[in-house]
């Protein structure tokens, strides 16, 4: 496939998706000949809001979305290898066939692997199964010279070398055409089961605070907006193992949520709860939630990156009045902010009032949706992680001629 940019005042710009990572490295080693700049995308389901639009020329998109082969998968060995077009949710029917899962949680189950990678996304099992970087031993890419690089290995215990392989994660498009990933996978957990406790803004944070201090062996917790009116919010933890295991947990956690909870197996629905926390951890748990929510586009999706203990502390009431929707991950501080309004003047007051809320300067704050007059701006020093002038250093470094284009390096 190929591109094409128009010479006059307004260029258009079609995507170029290469068939091979042969083809791939061609068109990147012309990219860097005619001093031109790309911009990576998957299958364009982690958006990252950029003020400089596609249609400006500025830079021409490039998909991994056809880089599906697989490369090996060994139960034996609980590795699997594959290109980084492949969707999470085609590895976890592949691995599925062994009664393995990758045990990272994708936002969508369309996102690419190396699109989940170069975002680093994460969700629930990160509490106890860990990230992306727990899961991540092996990696291929084209580098900002049109250099085909490989770090990593196939197998779980590799340290040669420099760590190039973690250094790649949610790297945001900005030092690599990521191509093929290996991953360390696991076995199904055994008889998982969740129990479950509708409560509100006010309560939910002392729940987590108490299972906290417990230290209970759970698998994931997660907490989401119970319905779509309202501000009730429905908090989910996750457990498995054999009956006499499950059962002493379930203890544990009804001393803290009381009778009203309700415990379901993974397989099993409820009527009254049509999308619970934790349902499509392993398939990508956006779009279940969006649906149930109602909103077929949000005009704003925040994804705010915190420690625990300041997500304890967290207040939340003062967002009533915008009715959001949240998704929050209490343990590996993880919170999904989601806003139906899509005029730019009130997005800008949701998120002044939502910094507010904020108890430390630490937190970091991804802008994966917006109106197009808001930009990085609106969060101040919140858009730059820890670690950011490093991050940036790095680009110069290994991407001197800013071959890709990543607004995430423009802040």
């Amino acid at each position: 496939m190929t591109h094409t940019v128009a010479e006059n005042a307004a260029p258009t710009v079609s995507e170029f998706v290469p068939q091979s990572v042969e083809q791939a490295r061609e068109w990147v080693l012309e990219r860097v000949s005619l001093g031109q700049s790309i911009r990576i995308r998957g299958n364009g389901t982690t958006g990252h809001c950029d003020p400089i639009s596609l249609e400006e020329g500025r830079s021409i998109p490039v998909s991994t979305q056809d880089l599906k082969t697989i490369h090996f998968f060994d139960p034996d060995d609980l590795v699997a290898g594959m290109q980084a077009g492949q969707t999470a949710a085609e590895l976890q029917q592949l691995l599925a066939q062994k009664k393995m899962q990758l045990m990272v949680n994708p936002w969508y189950p369309d996102s690419t692997l190396g699109g989940m990678v170069s975002a680093n996304i994460s969700g629930p099992n990160r509490m106890n199964m860990g990230g992306l970087r727990d899961s991540l031993i092996g990696i291929e890419y084209i580098n900002g010279r049109g250099e085909l690089v490989k770090a990593g290995g196939k197998v779980v215990k590799n340290v040669t070398g420099y760590d190039l392989t973690r250094m790649m994660i949610g790297h945001l498009g900005g030092l690599g055409l990521i191509t093929s990933v290996n991953f360390k996978v696991q076995p199904f957990v055994i008889d998982p089961h969740a129990l479950f406790l509708e409560t509100d803004l006010q309560n939910w944070q002392n729940a987590v605070g108490l299972l906290q201090s417990r230290r209970i062996p759970l698998d994931w917790m997660q907490a989401v907006s119970a319905s779509a009116e309202g501000n009730r919010i429905l908090l989910g933890a996750g457990f498995s193992g054999n009956p006499e295991r499950r059962s002493r947990i379930v203890n544990e956690l009804k001393d803290v949520f009381g009778e009203k909870s309700f415990m379901l197996a993974d397989d099993d629905d409820s009527p009254e709860w049509p999308c619970l926390p934790g349902k499509e951890r392993f398939n990508g748990f956006l779009p279940a939630y969006l649906d149930h929510w109602n909103i077929n586009q949000p005009g704003l999706h925040l994804q705010v990156s915190l420690p625990t203990a300041e997500i304890l502390e967290l207040s939340l009431e003062s967002l009533s009045a915008w009715d959001p929707r949240m998704i929050i991950h209490p343990v590996g501080g993880d919170l999904h902010l989601f806003l139906r309004d899509e005029d730019g003047d009130r997005q800008k007051k949701f998120i002044q009032t939502f910094l507010k809320c904020l108890p430390r300067q630490s937190s970091n704050i991804r802008m994966l949706r917006s109106a197009p007059e808001v930009g990085f701006e609106q969060l101040g020093h919140f858009a730059k992680p820890p670690g950011y002038s490093l991050s940036c250093r790095l680009k110069q470094h290994l991407d001197p001629e800013e071959l890709f284009d990543a607004p995430y390096y423009r802040m």
